[in-house]
């Protein structure tokens, strides 16, 4: 299963709404032209900054761009939270061990700190993991939205 098929229809949605060509997009956006293509082509898969981008570009739920959701609009909290901060409280709150917590997503420890110390995002297929594991929706995990 591609977990990327709901982000690439919603694109496509999302610029037909706004009535916007991709090189529109990609210029008001702050992407390159390409890579808006590669995306509109299902070549590549979006990073997960990437992600955050384009769902605050359209203000939508990222939930809703992997279709874990049917609402594209979410509450955006007024004080956004860093991911480092965001997901520090979850393991305290959850008792979980960085080391389960890697286990759990079947990654390297090493990335698990990375995103303890603000160093790095988790790839999105991993942010689908770490949002059942910890049972929130992603937009809370990345700091977006204050509810769960």
């Amino acid at each position: 299963m591609d977990i990327f098929a709901n982000f690439y229809d919603s694109l496509k949605e999302s610029l037909t709404a706004a009535d916007m060509t991709a090189r529109e997009f990609a210029a008001k956006a702050g992407f390159a032209e390409s890579v808006v293509y590669y995306w509109l082509n299902r070549t590549y898969a979006p990073s997960t900054q990437n992600l955050l981008r384009f769902a605050d570009f359209f203000a939508i739920s990222v939930d809703y761009l992997f279709g874990l959701t049917d609402r594209s609009a979410f509450r955006k909290t007024e004080r956004p939270v860093p991911f480092a901060e965001r997901f520090r409280f979850l393991l305290q709150k959850s008792g979980y061990s960085q080391y389960f917590v890697a286990k759990s997503c079947k990654i390297g420890c090493s990335a698990v700190s990375k995103w303890l110390h603000g160093g790095k995002l988790p790839k999105a297929e991993t942010l689908l993991k770490l949002g059942e594991l910890f049972g929130c929706s992603l937009d809370y995990l990345l700091g977006r939205t204050d509810t769960p």
